[in-house]
């Protein structure tokens, strides 16, 4: 294509003409810093090409450039020619003249951003740089929206772009740094409508005063506000308002701007096609149903439109929704690889879903789980949406029949937890998590493969010890470890060192008033201890600190009430005595003081389930008290109170025997 250069519009515009039809264009040149940097900028606008919309400046030819004239590379834009100019101009010149724009063309002309907008939204392509100089007016004057490749995010300087939003500037004023979404493009069509609907109160000095600030302090809206309100009316006032907020999460979505009075009436000043649509979804699940059409909403629409679904599953009309939900696992199979906010948004819906149980059969349950799955690993290095699926994991774990569970265990999820864990190993939330699925799938298993039990026992024991503060964490570990016991590689894998009772040590000095965690300490404890006796020296040696005579005294200080943990305890103490190579004088020394507080507490029944280990012990211990030659480095008072309990202990002893 050949075309003859017309006139220059701006330092960096042409207008053009092609010589094969006669046809104007404008041609844009951008020069860029490097071939990359124009490579990026060349896609950027294929992307903006492939769009087609009446409100949407076309464009025609996108190429690159070496100048060796000028040693530089040259995005280089063809697009149509609009001859009556942009909407800023206009507007500068309605702002030179103190002239306010007519509310018809205001709100016609809003209504056709709002569109452009929803309809480029939901192909999922942000604008970022919407503003008047950008809109330009067609022969018929409507709105026509033009793009051109962004300023790279490094050298944008606060208000060298009077309409962009805060959260694309980097700027110390902002404190949204740069996150963000379509809506965006909202705080600039926010800005566009400000500009129109001032144009008879605000010099152009005003105006860009007026937005600078903006960005920091949305108040100063108000006082203007008050006279777009007189001129134009509260419903636009409230738009504008509504739309300049400066956390974009709580700024509108373009659709739903069109649910408001104002702007159905705007779109029915040009007989707009989306008010068809807008007269169709007239309930919420007409609403749901529709926006979750993967080809057709954007996916921020799409997120706003779950977390309603998540509202409506809270109300007492949820079963009417199980078809949605259905629907919702069929999209969920066919689009696996989208974006992360989507997934973890229908991961949560799913989740409400399984607690009121609308997804009632076991081949759904199958579904779902795969699709966790898939999500996890899809978007690993996104904690939000692994822990979205990970608590989905853990609620349909936990209603799975164990024969689905069985055969799920046996697709090497396991190994997908763990990598999962390893992933996410700082967050104590993430594998909390883990460990309760796991320990959902493992309760139905008799036997675990020996790699994979090796592994996850490394993992968990490695993850108490990192996070040994967080009560729940361990409580979930600690109840996976006692439940993978029941495997040989896995006792095993957790008595080969000595660390290992230390750690248990150290859990229960931590967590000395969590019942749930002190009983299932001992009882691993007596597990591993009684599979090595070796280990026994790690619990009594008085060097480690805690060391574990030490934290049982604190156990019994303080759940001497609690019969099961006393149980447990004594009998951990029972199997201690037995020991001649554990150190005496610890047993007895220490044990003295045990025996102390037991009694104290016992003595009141004679019924107690645990009397018979409470005597037990005190018979053991008596029995090695009379193997000793010299016990003269016990302390006489104890001494006396040990033999008083003694004397009377094995009395009531034998009374219970009897």
């Amino acid at each position: 294509m050949e075309y003859k250069y017309l006139d220059q519009l701006t330092d960096t515009t042409w207008l053009v003409q092609e010589l094969a039809s006669d046809s104007q264009y404008v041609t844009k040149k951008i020069e860029c810093i490097d071939e990359m940097e124009a490579n990026v900028y060349f896609n950027k606008m294929i992307s903006y090409q492939k769009l087609k919309h009446s409100f949407l400046v076309p464009s025609k030819h996108i190429y690159i450039k070496w100048d060796e004239e000028d040693s530089a590379v040259y995005l280089c834009i063809i697009s149509k020619y609009m001859p009556k100019g942009s909407l800023g101009q206009l507007l500068m010149s309605k702002r030179k003249d103190i002239q306010w724009l007519e509310k018809t063309l205001l709100l016609k002309w809003t209504g056709q951003l709002i569109e452009v907008l929803v309809y480029m939204h939901r192909q999922n392509y942000q604008h970022k740089r919407l503003n008047t100089n950008n809109v330009f007016l067609s022969e018929n004057d409507t709105m026509c929206v033009g793009d051109s490749p962004p300023a790279l995010r490094s050298s944008i300087k606060p208000g060298s772009l009077k309409w962009l939003a805060p959260e694309l500037v980097d700027d110390d004023a902002s404190p949204y740094g740069f996150s963000y979404d379509e809506r965006s493009d909202i705080w600039s069509l926010g800005c566009i409508i400000l500009e129109m609907a001032t144009t008879g109160c605000l010099t152009d000095t005003g105006f860009l005063s007026l937005i600078y600030q903006l960005r920091i302090n949305t108040e100063v809206l108000s006082k203007i506000l008050k006279e777009v309100e007189a001129q134009y009316g509260s419903e636009i006032s409230d738009l504008i308002q509504s739309m300049l907020r400066l956390n974009y999460h709580q700024r509108p979505l373009a659709i739903d701007l069109c649910y408001k009075p104002i702007i159905k009436d705007s779109l029915a000043l040009y007989d707009s096609g989306l008010l068809k649509e807008l007269d169709i979804i007239t309930d919420d699940q007409d609403i749901i149903a529709t926006k979750l059409s993967r080809n057709k909403f954007s996916v921020v629409e799409q997120c706003e439109v779950l977390k309603h679904l998540i509202q409506l599953l809270q109300g007492n009309d949820s079963i009417s929704l199980k078809p949605v939900l259905q629907e919702l696992i069929i999209g969920l199979s066919i689009a696996k690889t989208s974006s992360s906010n989507l997934i973890c948004e229908s991961l949560r819906v799913l989740h409400y879903g399984s607690d009121i149980d609308l997804l009632l059969s076991s081949d759904r349950y199958t579904d779902v789980f795969s699709l966790c799955i898939a999500a996890i690993e899809l978007h690993s290095s996104d904690i939000k949406t692994v822990n979205s699926g990970l608590s989905l994991l853990n609620d349909i774990t936990i209603k799975g029949h164990a024969g689905a569970n069985n055969k799920l265990l046996s697709t090497g999820i396991l190994l997908a937890l763990m990598d999962t864990s390893k992933r996410h190993k700082e967050s104590s939330c993430t594998l909390e998590l883990v460990f309760k699925v796991l320990l959902n799938l493992v309760k139905p298993m008799s036997v675990l493969n020996a790699s994979v039990s090796g592994e996850m026992v490394e993992l968990t024991l490695s993850s108490l010890s990192s996070h040994i503060e967080s009560s729940s964490l361990v409580l979930s570990g600690l109840s996976l470890l006692w439940e993978s016991c029941r495997s040989v590689d896995v006792l095993t894998r957790i008595t080969s060192t000595a660390n290992n009772i230390n750690l248990l040590s150290r859990i229960l000095h931590e967590h000395i008033q969590n019942t749930d965690i002190i009983l299932l300490v001992i009882k691993m404890t007596i597990l591993i201890c009684s599979e090595k006796d070796d280990l026994f020296f790690a619990l009594v040696d008085l060097k480690v600190t805690p060391n574990g005579v030490a934290i049982i005294i604190g156990v019994i200080k303080h759940h001497a009430l609690h019969e099961e943990i006393m149980e447990q305890t004594l009998a951990l103490i029972n199997i201690m005595t037995k020991h001649a190579h554990v150190d005496y004088h610890c047993l007895t020394t220490v044990g003295i003081k045990i025996i102390y507080y037991c009694h104290v507490s016992f003595s009141y029944t004679n019924t107690c389930t645990h009397t018979p280990l409470y005597y037990i012990y005190l018979h053991t211990l008596y029995s090695r008290d009379q193997t000793r030659a010299d016990p003269e480095w016990l302390d006489g008072d104890i001494v006396k109170l040990y033999k008083f309990k003694l004397e009377k202990g094995i009395k009531r002893f034998c009374s219970w025997a009897a």
